[in-house]
């Protein structure tokens, strides 16, 4: 595949990470008889962005942040109302951020870490947004810088986990607890990760994908973490290793969707079952992304955003993933 311009960016703690402005292509999934699921185009992002965070809240998709244009940072905040069909417009974050998680607790929005500018200065603010007022405010910083990481909430609080620090990729696992506004530190993982996926189900958090640094270290490790006793183990590894995906709940099942690797980006849609600790192919996403992020609504998967191509990219497109 061929790069007809690229930009290689010292990204401190990162390594050496090429982006490119066309990008390497896309790597679509083979169709699989009978695959569960449907997906249907929505209206487009009114911003084109990857790199982003994306959280439910009060029936809405929020996405958050982000890169636009040669990696330049966005501060931007949407929300896509699926009743309408339409985009609605909230208060900028109070500073840009790519690469950061969003998580919504108690009714409001929590955006925390990322990164800032083609540096990938690592980030650790925590940012609270309430929607009755629409007002950001900053919250205590996480005790480890950090983007590109995963997160959950859970009991009221905000797990996060993984990503990259400012001296390298990290396998911290960090509680934020809003009532108290303090911090807490728990075990973690076996393998340490950036740009993968986690959700909660039954009170286990599994954490999937990823990667340690380039597109050849892409994981397919599944490890599920029990909160009660915390301690980890490992679950069945993912049909194929991939890294900058999305993930969310559908029907009690963990659902992971794009991502990118050497052969380009993924259309890819597998479906994790804990009761049976088995993999399901689901339907291919239409849009094979990157960078992308995802939330579950009832029976349906929104996927707004993401690069089209491995590396740096960007679109709008905002896709649904509905299971019967």
């Amino acid at each position: 595949m061929f790069v007809t311009l690229a930009l290689l960016l010292s990204l401190g703690a990162m390594g050496a990470y090429l982006y490119s402005v066309r990008g390497m292509g896309v790597a679509r999934a083979a169709p699989v008889a009978g695959a569960a699921g449907r997906w249907q185009q929505l209206r487009a992002m009114p911003s084109h962005r990857s790199e982003l965070a994306v959280a439910a809240l009060n029936g809405e998709v929020f996405v958050v942040g982000g890169a636009t244009d040669f990696l330049q940072t966005s501060a931007r905040v949407e929300a896509y109302r699926p009743a309408h069909d339409a985009w609605v417009r909230y208060p900028d974050l109070p500073a840009p951020r790519h690469h950061p998680v969003a998580v919504a607790v108690g009714g409001k929005l929590y955006v925390l870490g990322g990164f800032h500018g083609v540096s990938f200065t690592v980030q650790q603010d925590v940012f609270e947004f309430d929607p009755a007022t629409r007002r950001w405010q900053a919250l205590p910083r996480m005790p480890t810088p950090r983007g590109a990481a995963s997160a959950v909430a859970y009991q009221g609080r905000i797990w996060v986990v993984g990503g990259v620090g400012p001296h390298g990729v990290t396998d911290a696992f960090e509680v934020f607890d809003p009532a108290t506004r303090s911090w807490s530190r728990r075990s973690a993982p076996q393998a340490r990760r950036q740009h993968g996926a986690m959700v909660e189900i039954d009170g286990r958090f599994y954490l999937a994908g990823g990667r340690v640094s380039g597109f050849a270290s892409n994981s397919d490790l599944l490890e599920i973490y029990d909160p009660a006793t915390d301690r980890w183990r490992y679950g069945a590894p993912m049909p194929m290793p991939r890294g900058g995906i999305a993930g969310a709940v559908l029907g009690g099942r963990f659902v992971i969707v794009g991502g990118e690797g050497q052969d380009g980006t993924f259309s890819q849609v597998d479906a994790y079952d804990p009761a049976t600790d088995s993999w399901q192919r689901l339907a291919p996403m239409p849009t094979p992304r990157h960078g992308i992020g995802a939330a579950a609504i009832g029976k349906a998967m929104y996927v707004p955003g993401g690069g089209r191509r491995a590396g740096y990219s960007i679109s709008d497109r905002n896709e649904v993933l509905i299971l019967e």
